[in-house]
């Protein structure tokens, strides 16, 4: 079992970070713990980002909402995820999507002040959060320049490369013809042979209800560079 110290060097946050300056953050910090029970609400949807939440044990899911609700992407993740780090500064630092646990979860839990002053006295913090910043900046122009193309694959993988991260285990989809927005016959054809060349290739997989699940991120995205450059 992970100690508390190796379960924080496991964070984004501390990559890279020494025992004695991890030490050091913790004396001086006051660290919120908590833990969430399963489908508890762990940031809401346009709710303000004024803290980072980190995730140290169980899992949580992402849930974006698109198309006027009637699409739902949901994107799981586990130990070592930090909720808020991308809108705790800028123009808008409200929460874009909302976040719940997946059975019980603890997190731990400091302040946007906090985090502040820890990037104001550690180099390499401050280049973890400006590596994560850039990095989540250039991914909007490579998957555009990469994946998309007016398919169902190339819609799916383009969203899928915007709105996960690399860490993510499972994503599931609910609603997707809505997002697809076939109208006619000929669409739906379309969207329906697509939808079954990806089951075939075991990148998806459907239940009865329609709802589409993508067990490997990784394979998906690999999939559709390789179709565009084919």
């Amino acid at each position: 079992m992970l100690t508390m110290y190796e379960k924080l060097m496991t964070l984004s946050v501390f990559k890279g970070v020494g025992t004695d300056q991890l030490s050091s953050f913790l004396e001086k910090t006051h660290l919120g713990f908590r833990t969430y029970e399963d489908n508890e609400l762990i940031s809401a949807q346009g709710e303000v980002c004024d803290s980072l939440k980190c995730v140290l044990s169980g899992s949580i899911e992402s849930i974006y909402t698109l198309s006027d609700g009637h699409v739902k992407l949901k994107a799981e993740y586990g130990p070592g995820k930090v909720v808020g780090l991308e809108r705790l500064f800028g123009m808008d630092n409200r929460f874009g999507h909302a976040v719940k646990a997946l059975g019980e979860c603890g997190t731990m839990e400091f302040s946007k002040s906090q985090y502040m002053a820890l990037l104001q006295t550690n180099n390499i913090c401050l280049i973890n959060f400006l590596n994560y910043l850039s990095f989540r900046a250039q991914r909007i122009e490579t998957a555009m320049e990469e994946m998309y193309a007016n398919t169902l694959v190339g819609r799916l993988s383009t969203i899928v490369s915007l709105l996960t991260d690399r860490d993510c285990r499972k994503i599931t989809i609910t609603g997707l013809r809505e997002m697809v927005g076939d109208t006619d016959p000929e669409c739906a054809e379309t969207y329906r042979r697509d939808l079954h060349t990806l089951r075939d290739w075991h990148l998806v997989h459907i239940d009865h209800e329609g709802t589409v699940t993508i067990p490997s991120r990784n394979a998906l995205l690999d999939y559709a560079e390789n179709l565009r450059n084919a």
